[in-house]
């Protein structure tokens, strides 16, 4: 039995990305367009400019920024090495690298890496003035650390150099920027755990149902577009798509979860708000002038035709509500998927759902006991009043974790009189 323990991001790393360029050269092109790529995609990209205020370029911020960082990708252009601030910050980030298995990704954008590792053209241009500096330094002290310096960024161009980057003149996007960026993207998701969504950090049980859609989200088919994941209330279905949606959201253009479906769409103007949300995840931009159904419609067609998106519809109880907030299915493009968790098996063919099945009674005392106790199995004392409860839930997650957690609050001698209550409820 396979336990599960979902963890929230570190607030020792809040973000996943430091983004290290030389701004005279890509500030408003290409590091840009790359910085706007990322945090649609969802990472958190720190960029010196965008996240320090003016006059708070200190290299102790910096020396903050990048260990509070899961990966960097350093953007290295032809008069990168002109800047000993973008050195400096190569230096460091190497460092983070051999010491914390920093995730390093070099991009070497209208430059070889041979230029690099070998410091030729405009890097010997920059290294020869640096060194002019240094021999015209009359102090002896500070010259010795001058020279100590330029050796430490000679050695770090050469080790950056050395480690598998990305090249924009490869022959798979063959210089065209747009194509480019999306590999940079790709890379950063499968190297860098970024979680939209929150998951609780105990989960049991769902590892065959998560392997089985993942398989048929990857398998590149463009025909079955349409998934759901059934089954009664409780029964974790939600937590399953979660998984999921985290776990192959960046491997398309755009993705949307959509939660509670049935309930908000009942509301006023709920479909509207269900739109809007659709809208906004998707485009990465606010569309409060969205003002009925069919103009949302509209929007959402027009949005998503051109992109393979990933949409989660959370607890749809019927087909209604679903085509008044996507419209239809065929509007999609190529490779595009659609997970639904619903209670209704009656909602989809029978091949495209998936039942989920409740625990049985060993999973259903590890996942009580996790939430009730923080310990795989129950203290001795207190294993008669587990398997009372187990009996209780019949299985079901939530009811198990609700439980559990209202119990871990008392003390042991209320118990009895608590499962008395939880007994006697029909």
């Amino acid at each position: 039995m396979v336990v599960i323990r979902h963890h929230e991001t570190s607030s020792s790393t809040p973000y996943d990305v430091f983004l290290s360029f030389r701004g005279e050269d890509t500030r408003y092109t290409f590091a840009d367009h790359l910085y706007t790529a990322l945090v649609q995609h969802g990472f958190c990209t720190f960029r010196d400019d965008d996240e320090m205020h003016k006059g708070e370029y200190l290299k102790s911020e910096l020396e903050k920024a990048i260990p509070q960082s899961k990966s960097s990708i350093i953007v290295i252009s032809e008069n990168y090495a002109s800047s000993t601030w973008c050195l400096d910050e190569l230096v460091i980030i190497l460092e983070r690298r051999r010491t914390s298995g920093h995730v390093v990704l070099p991009v070497f954008y209208h430059v070889e890496p041979s230029e690099v590792h070998k410091q030729t053209s405009r890097i010997a241009e920059a290294f020869a003035k640096y060194e002019k500096q240094c021999e015209e330094d009359t102090d002896s002290e500070g010259k010795g650390k001058r020279k100590e310096k330029i050796q430490g960024w000679r050695s770090a161009l050469t080790e950056v150099a050395d480690l598998i980057g990305l090249h924009l003149k490869d022959h798979q996007v063959d210089g065209h920027e747009s194509k480019f960026i999306h590999k940079i993207i790709k890379y950063i998701g499968v190297n860098v755990s970024c979680t939209p969504l929150h998951i609780d950090p105990y989960i049991i049980g769902t590892d065959s149902q998560v392997k089985k859609i993942n398989m048929w989200l990857q398998d590149g088919s463009n025909e079955d577009i349409v998934r759901a994941i059934c089954g009664m209330s409780g029964i974790g279905k939600t937590t399953i798509a979660k998984i999921v949606y985290n776990q192959n959201f960046h491997s398309f253009d755009g993705s949307s979860f959509l939660a509670n479906i049935g309930e908000v769409s009942k509301q006023p103007n709920g479909s509207l708000r269900l739109q809007r949300q659709l809208i906004s995840d998707i485009s990465k931009r606010e569309h409060g002038e969205i003002h009925n159904d069919h103009v949302g419609l509209a929007h959402i067609r027009n949005l998503v035709f051109p992109k393979r998106v990933l949409l989660v519809l959370d607890d749809v109880d019927e087909v209604d509500p679903l085509y008044d907030v996507l419209g239809r299915p065929y509007w999609l493009f190529r490779g595009s998927k659609v997970i639904i968790t619903t209670r209704y098996e009656r909602m989809l063919q029978p091949h495209q759902m998936l039942r989920v099945e409740k625990l049985g009674q060993r999973e259903s005392i590890k996942f009580f006991s996790l939430n009730a106790f923080k310990e795989d199995f129950p203290p001795e004392s207190y294993t008669e009043h587990t398997k009372r409860v187990v009996q209780i839930c019949e299985g079901l997650p939530l009811a198990l974790k609700v439980i559990g957690n209202s119990l871990s609050r008392k003390r042991e001698d209320e118990w009895a009189s608590e499962l008395v209550k939880l007994e006697s409820i029909p």
